[in-house]
């Protein structure tokens, strides 16, 4: 999987139709020098339960109702060692990813869900939508790897 980055400049209004992939150095200028947001995919969207990840590994995504119930069926194909998610939730235009921001020096990663379509529809009837990003503080079954994949980047 290759991840996507975006350079955001306000997470209020986050649209971008730039589809471009840009030189490791124009994403550094604009989340250092800038000051700009940058959101880098660690997930593909949920288009099914399983998803796959950058760190190489698939998760499965199973809310916890729909858990429950498979669970009591004999024929059911859930994997033993999967956790039900309790509030997260992923579809096919939305992915979990990284959201850093530089801070007086200080480098903060936080775990966020971008919407590509938004979740607020707007305009005549609700036929548009807008791009957004949501910090989110517990990303479940996925913090744990969401930690481990970083630190592999991270100098002490």
């Amino acid at each position: 999987m290759t991840p996507t980055v975006q350079v955001i400049e306000n997470l209020d209004n986050c649209w971008s139709d730039d589809i471009d992939v840009y030189e490791f150095d124009y994403y550094l200028e604009n989340l250092v020098n800038e000051q700009n947001y940058l959101y880098v995919n660690f997930s593909e969207p949920g288009l099914e339960r399983e998803i796959g990840c950058i760190d190489g590994e698939t998760y499965y995504l199973i809310d916890i109702d729909d858990y429950e119930i498979e669970a009591e069926d004999e024929d059911s194909d859930i994997p033993e060692e999967v956790k039900p998610v309790k509030v997260l939730y992923l579809n096919e235009t939305c992915s979990l990813g990284y959201l850093l921001k530089v801070d007086n020096g200080t480098l903060i990663i936080q775990s966020a869900i971008y919407y590509l379509h938004g979740k607020h529809f707007v305009g005549p009837c609700g036929f548009g939508s807008t791009t957004e990003i949501e910090v989110k503080e517990d990303v479940e079954l996925f913090e744990q790897p969401m930690i481990e994949y970083i630190k592999k980047y991270k100098k002490d």
